[in-house]
Order: C-alpha cells, then sequence, then structure tokens
C-alpha cells in the first residue's frame, strides 16, 4: 500500500512538473492529492463499523480550517491563533487514535497532520512577515530590477 502511494506519488509530480498552466496544475494536484490520501488511510468506511476512524477527513478539513483562520483574524496575530489551533487539532487526533486504535502501529493520518503543521505553521509567519504598512508600500517593496541593480 505504502509503495504503490509512493510510486503514484513520484509519477504524478513528476506528469505535473510537464503542465505549465497554473491554473490547470493546482485542481488536479489537489484531486490527485486527495486520491492517493483516501487510498492510504481510507474514505472513513470504519466510521460505518462503528471503528469511529474518519480516514483522511481530519488532514483536509485541518488545511481549510488553517485557511479560514488565516482570512478571518488579523495578519498580526494570525500565526498565533494557526498554531494554537492546528495543535489542539493535531492533540484531539492523537487523543483519539489512543483511545480507540491503542497500540497501533502504522501509518495513520496523525504523520500528515504532524507534518502540516510545520507547513501551516511557516505559511501563517510567512504570511505575517509579509505584511507592509500601506505608507512604507512605495518605498519598501521593490521590483526586480531595483533588487539587482549594482
Amino acid at each position: 500500500m505504502y509503495l504503490v502511494s509512493f510510486i503514484v506519488a513520484i509519477i504524478s509530480g513528476w506528469a505535473l512538473n510537464s503542465i505549465q498552466n497554473a491554473s490547470v496544475r493546482k485542481p488536479i494536484s489537489l484531486f490527485i492529492g486527495l486520491l492517493i490520501q483516501m487510498y492510504m488511510y481510507g474514505k472513513g468506511k470504519q466510521l460505518i463499523q462503528k471503528k469511529l476512524s474518519l480516514g483522511f477527513i481530519p488532514s483536509s478539513s485541518y488545511v481549510v480550517i488553517s485557511y479560514f483562520v488565516l482570512v478571518l483574524f488579523p495578519r498580526k496575530q494570525s500565526h498565533y491563533i494557526v498554531f494554537i489551533v492546528n495543535a489542539a487539532l493535531l492533540s484531539g487526533a492523537h487523543i483519539h487514535k489512543m483511545i480507540y486504535y491503542d497500540g497501533f502501529w502504522g501509518a495513520d493520518i496523525t504523520a500528515v497532520m504532524m507534518v502540516n503543521l510545520c507547513k501551516i505553521s511557516a505559511i501563517a509567519i510567512n504570511y505575517r512577515d509579509g505584511a507592509v504598512p500601506e505608507e512604507k508600500r512605495g518605498t519598501e517593496l521593490k521590483t526586480s530590477k531595483d533588487f539587482f541593480k549594482c
């Protein structure tokens, strides 16, 4: 199962690299990523069998919730809030795993969520660092031509 996912990810990454149009590449990349997660972690079919596994849904909702936190909260404080919300969601997923899958040893969705915690927190910090006040935008923002002048 892991080898198949790895091979599909490598092949799809190579194929996506050949698509030049970003507006076409992004939805295809999102679709392929969701398919790989569905294959690896399930579609939530265990929920019907009363094992309460949600499959890939926590990881996907994790990203969507982070996006809305970035949009809804002020830019200066959003990185703190994104980290706290994501750490709480990751903690909830780990507690869920400990309760319902005690002693489980294998790939689960919390591994993906831990990597996403690092990535999404870094995005939120970069988003905060990129904020330039309106009064300084004309003087501090340089074009690439200004940057490479000697």
